[in-house]
């Protein structure tokens, strides 16, 4: 038997009990060795979170087995720290003497530990394009540093530091990140959303002064507060009209100007806003004679109207001499082409003509020469003929023939000539009427509506009884009537207002500094409402009369009105309106069946010597010839 024991080490093999009688015995002794049990030892990895206590080590038998009730003694251990990273978990004093220990190493980790409450707020969560609002953040641990990410939604936003300016109108979200910091990891806050507005915006734009009209463009430069473009509208058509930023001019008045911005992407519509300025009007611009075509003792003048410089023209002048004389023609005479009549034939007519407005006479056009060239036509020469013994006259005296208002014609007779493009208007006088002056005859021209095409104005042969002269429209399409005319005024059988004319009605002479009217004064009361040119019921009563005062004096007959401070907001429009309500007389009285010739005027605000009557009255006189 051996000694007993079972731990590592070396124990004698004893004879025991061995015996046999039949035989001497000799025990030659021996060894038992008890060598350590091979055991491997594998640790158990463990993990903590920072600032918390250690886990249990522990470890398990990964080769090998521990055998009876053996157990080990001492225990496994790590390496010291506190800090985030890996330490090694080893034997320690983990030990039994009957087991050779091989000890497989364990990590031990200690890991970040997460921040608690860290939490994004901001001073508002909602801040108009391009203004920025303040981010703040409370909670977290440690001294970590704050950084903040925008993320773009509808719109978009961009951050400095702790400052979040919107960069687009919409919505954006942000976050906060507080760093990881000793042994705490790194923090994420919650999310907020900022909602940034459309930004209001003004439009900036100069105020514009008053001008006189003109070809030349306004420029102008408004800006807007978002840097888009301003979009100009003209409120006043008819005044001017714009294309993009430059205005043109086309009639007196006021020109009035909005400015608008749409609604963009990241700002509001402006609040529109309107400029004005005054278009004064101009004496017209000259007019562009493209052809002068003759004819027999006519020419057939064909132009391009200049601009009217904001004043609608009236009539027009004409020349035939190159400018030296200037002949009226009627009002309304304003359409081309103007034809010219009683011209000498085979004699250059040096043709240049002028618009008037109500400012003055333009600026006078190109020089057109032609040569008017008789035509030889059995109508003329049966005229010629018939025509061939003038009648014998004699020189009017004042007071009796002289002074007389024309005779209409005896006769007016049309007729289609030039195939048909052009018709010839033949006007007699009467024998009777041979000593009664006639200067000049008035062809008006109508369409069979009614609208008027041209007056023509014909110088009268005082020894030949029959006028003619040709026309560039067709018989069958317009209507022509003719009145005669002389130094008092036109006959009968034409168109009411072919005796007005607009004029100075004054004198040169002034008495005690106020001007004086020529003429002999016509008594009226008439009268204007403050600021109104139409005349009453009552007006029109005075009228009738005054009418019949000045055809019993006899002479032409000068209109003045007057307006006065006060009577309108501009007082630059006081001198139209005393226009106007001379012009409206005067037509009144045209309509009435004056035959004289009737001039109207507006008169500065100064009273005359004899106009010594509220503001709104006019003045009306009757004056000789030979008083002017």
């Amino acid at each position: 038997m051996r000694e007993a024991g079972e731990n590592v080490g070396t124990y004698s093999i004893n004879k025991g009990s061995l015996a046999n009688a039949n035989y001497t015995v000799t025990y030659v002794p021996a060894q038992l060795t008890i060598s350590q049990r091979p055991i491997t030892v594998t640790a158990a990895n463990k993990t903590k979170i920072f600032a918390e206590s250690d886990p249990l080590l522990s470890y398990t038998v990964t080769t090998g087995n521990i055998v009876n009730s053996d157990v080990f003694t001492g225990a496994i251990t790590r390496a010291p720290g506190e800090t985030l990273g890996s330490y090694n978990i080893t034997r320690g004093t983990l030990e039994n003497g009957n087991y050779a220990i091989t000890f497989v190493v364990g990590l031990f980790r200690i890991t970040g530990a997460p921040q608690t409450g860290f939490t994004l707020t901001a001073s508002s969560y909602s801040i108009v394009y391009n203004t920025s609002i303040t981010l703040q953040t409370t909670g977290g641990t440690g001294s970590g540093a704050v950084s903040y990410a925008s993320q773009d939604g509808t719109g978009s936003c961009s951050i400095t530091g702790d400052s979040v300016t919107g960069t687009a109108a919409g919505t954006c979200s942000v976050t906060a990140t507080k760093a990881a910091e000793g042994g705490y990891l790194e923090a994420t806050s919650n999310l907020i959303t900022i909602t940034i507005d459309k930004a209001d915006q003004t439009i900036l734009m100069s105020q514009m002064t008053d001008r006189d009209f003109s070809t030349t463009p306004v420029t102008v430069a408004p800006t807007s507060g978002s840097g888009s473009q301003v979009l100009l509208e003209s409120r006043t058509p008819n005044v001017c009209v714009v294309e993009i930023f430059t205005i043109s001019m086309k009639d007196s008045g006021t020109c009035s100007i909005s400015a608008s911005v749409a609604e963009s992407r990241n700002h509001n519509a402006a609040t529109s806003i309107v400029r004005s300025f005054v278009v004064r009007a101009v004496v017209p611009f000259a007019p562009a004679i493209t052809s002068v075509e003759p004819s027999d003792a006519t020419v057939t003048i064909a132009f391009t109207p200049g601009l009217s410089g904001g004043a609608a023209i009236t009539r027009y002048r004409y020349s035939v001499d190159d400018g030296v004389r200037w002949t009226e023609l009627p009002d309304g005479t304003i359409s081309s082409p103007i034809v010219i009549g009683n011209l000498p034939n085979d004699i250059e007519a040096k043709v240049r003509i002028m618009a008037v407005n109500r400012i003055g006479a333009g600026l006078r056009s190109n020089m057109k020469a032609a040569t008017p060239v008789a035509k030889k036509s059995l109508v003329w020469l049966t005229e010629r003929k018939t025509s061939a013994e003038p009648a014998t006259s004699t020189t009017p005296t004042a007071g009796t023939v002289s002074n007389q208002l024309p005779p209409r014609p005896a006769l007016v007779s049309t007729q289609s000539v030039s195939g048909g493009k052009r018709t010839q208007v033949i006007a007699t006088r009467a024998a009777k009427d041979v000593n009664i002056p006639v200067t000049h005859a008035v062809i008006t021209v109508r369409l069979k509506n009614g609208k008027l095409l041209a007056r023509i104005q014909v110088l009268v042969d005082p020894n030949n009884p029959t006028t003619s002269v040709t026309v560039p429209y067709q018989s069958r399409r317009v209507t022509i009537s003719v009145q005669f005319a002389n130094d008092i005024g036109v006959s009968s059988g034409g168109t009411v207002g072919a005796n007005l004319r607009e004029g100075s009605t004054f004198l040169g002479t002034t008495i005690n500094g106020r001007p004086r009217i020529a003429g002999t004064p016509v008594a009226n009361s008439v009268s204007f409402s403050k600021g109104s040119t139409t005349l009453t019921s009552t007006a029109k009563t005075h009228l009738k009369q005054a009418l019949k005062t000045a055809q019993a004096q006899g002479g032409l007959i000068y209109v003045t009105g007057y307006a006065q401070t006060g009577e309108l907001k501009n007082s630059w429009m006081l001198n139209t309106l005393a226009r106007e309500r001379a012009k409206n007389v005067a037509q009144y009285l045209s309509s009435l069946g004056a035959r004289q010739w009737i001039t109207f005027y507006g008169a500065p605000i100064t009273p005359t010597v004899w106009h010594n009557t509220p503001s709104g009255h006019v003045d009306i006189a009757t004056v000789f010839p030979d008083q002017i």
